[in-house]
Order: structure tokens, then sequence, then C-alpha cells
């Protein structure tokens, strides 16, 4: 089913030559909509794409709609709503003046599992960005740094936790080489980030997935090198990591880590700070769902993977000595007062 919208029509263009400097995204991904879907790219989605209903939305379509939610960080419900009530999507999707939106949440979530399962979500953003690149009508960069991993906190994300993680950290590498203006490739090889020197984490590590005991080694590998692109970013962009797009992107993965790797609990005494930041970070994603490809599509638990004894070992003993540091500052000394450090 093929997407025709009518880019030369009289309204569209009244509407895009209105649209403010602020609105310099909308008025990009009308301009390109004809050549994001050439070359063979909408029959690659339409075949990779099941449509439901009586009239299905067209495969180029959803797809446009979904890097419209990518850039603003919408869910599925945020979606339609735009859909319907805000011109610059309208005119994106070719939709002026029509009261609804032509898809459901639900046509959403199916395109994006469908997406994802063929690596079509990846190609979608890739295409975007070099025709940013090409036409110089829209900064690449930023554009890459919006889109690149920015689902990751979105429903849906058909995404197990090595390539979650890995999708963090290059999100803070693409946001580290926009605010220091270097190339990403410059930041991974200095920093010795060598999961993602191939297409996906998983297949940089290239291990047995069926061996527990490489899984563990494997995770450590990964939180290793997740620790390394902290400590860089540290060393060459501290300025830079207290502000957007940088100081979001280390949240962000500093989440994703906590979240999916559940580190043992130290037997070391816990901070009433250490305790708060971590029922923060558990509440901040109690309720997100996550959308199994084993499950029809439906909304299910992510699999988590369990950080190894040998981490919880050595995150323990860190805490440990932090701990010991603090309470020899304060410990009394005789005659009274405190030991100043």
């Amino acid at each position: 089913m093929r997407w025709n919208p009518l880019t030369e029509s009289a309204r569209e263009q009244s509407v895009a030559k209105r649209l403010r400097a602020s609105s310099k995204f909308y008025r990009f991904l009308w301009e390109i909509r004809g050549e994001l879907f050439a070359d063979g790219f909408e029959e690659v989605l339409i075949e990779s794409y099941e449509p439901r209903g009586q009239e299905p939305c067209p495969p180029a379509q959803l797809a446009m709609a979904m890097l419209l939610q990518r850039y603003e960080g919408q869910s599925d419900a945020g979606a339609v709503d735009a859909a319907e009530n805000d011109r610059r999507w309208q005119l994106v999707l070719g939709t002026l003046g029509e009261e609804r939106a032509p898809f459901g949440q639900g046509s959403l979530v199916r395109f994006r599992v469908r997406m994802i399962a063929n690596d079509l979500d990846k190609k979608l953003v890739d295409r975007t960005i070099e025709l940013a690149k090409r036409t110089g009508k829209f900064g690449w960069k930023k554009l890459r740094v919006a889109l690149d991993s920015s689902p990751l906190e979105g429903a849906g994300r058909v995404e197990d936790t090595w390539n979650l993680i890995g999708r963090a950290m290059s999100k803070v590498v693409n946001a580290v080489s926009l605010a220091l203006g270097v190339e990403s490739a410059q930041v991974i090889d200095q920093a010795r980030l060598t999961v993602l020197s191939a297409d996906s984490v998983k297949a940089a590590l290239d291990i047995d997935w069926n061996d527990e005991d490489e899984q563990r080694s494997a995770l450590k590998r990964l939180l290793d090198e997740v620790s390394r692109l902290e400590s860089w970013v540290a060393r060459r962009a501290k300025k830079e990591a207290a502000v957007p797009p940088l100081k979001d992107a280390l949240t962000l993965l500093r989440r994703v880590v906590e979240q999916d790797t559940e580190p043992d609990p130290p037997d070391g005494p816990w901070s009433q700070e250490q305790d708060e930041a971590i029922r923060r970070v558990q509440a901040a994603h109690h309720d997100r769902q996550w959308i199994d490809p084993r499950n029809g599509g439906r909304a299910g638990q992510r699999p988590r993977a369990r950080a190894s004894v040998e981490i919880a070992r050595r995150r323990r003993a860190a805490w440990s000595s932090r701990d010991s540091r603090h309470r020899s500052r304060i410990s009394p000394q005789p005659g009274g007062g405190a030991e100043a450090s």
C-alpha cells in the first residue's frame, strides 16, 4: 500500500511557508518525503508490514509518524493526538484538514515491532540523517542526537539488556561528539569502546548466548566499557556534561544500567541518600512497558540480566571503601572535635 501525499498542494505550500524557524524540522521532513522512501525503501516497508483494518495506513506514512514521535519523544497516545491537532504533524503526514488521525495506537505498536524486527527503524533514521547531511536543510548532527536512541524510554521498544545499554552508550557518544565537535569514531577509539564497533553490542561481544558463564563475563565487559565511557567524558567534557544534550544522554545511560543489570545490594552500610536514589530510579521505570515479540507484540516485562557476583563484589568494595573514608573524616578524636580531612 503506497503513500501518495500531495506535496504540491496549495494548502500545504501555504502552511509550510508560515512555519517559524523553531519548526524547521517539520518543514525538512515535509520536503524530503518523496526522496526518503525512494530507491525501493517504501517497497521494503510494505513487505515487512502486514496492515490490518478496512482502511490500513500506508507504512511510509507510519514511518513519518515514527520519525515525528522519536523527535518529540511522544507516546503512542500523544502521537495520535498530535496527528489530529498539530498542523505541523498534519503537514508532514499529508492530512491537513482531516479531523481524525490516519492511524491508531495499535497501528503504531504493530508497525514499530515489525520495523525493529527487520532492523528497519535504524535504516529509516540513517536515511533521514543522510538526507539532512546531503541537502543541508537541517543540522544532521543535531538530528542524529535527537533520533539515534530516543525511543529507549518509549513504550514498545523491542530490545534486550545488551543492545539497550549499547544504544544508550551510542547516544552518549553522539552527544559528546556534537558537544566537542569531533567525530564519533574518535570518541569510540579514545575511550576504547570495543562493544560499539559492530552493528550491535551482541554481535561485538560474540559469545555463546546459551552459556551463563559467558553471559556473566560479557556483562562485566559491557559494564566496564560503560565506566570507561563515563570516565572519558568526565576527563574530556566535564563542562559539556553539565548541560543538555550530553547531560540527558548520561542520565539515560545510568538509568538503563541501574534498571537492567539489577546488581545485588552490598552487605556494607547504605546511606539514606543511596536508598532514596534507588527508589527514585525504580519508581521512574516501574510503569514502563516493553512489547514482547514472543508474546504477539503485547505489553510485557522486559527480560533483565543480573550482574555477576564479581561485579557485585566490586561495587560492594567501592561502596565500603567510600564509607570507611567518610567515617574516618568525621570520627571523634580525643579531646573532642572531629578529624579534618
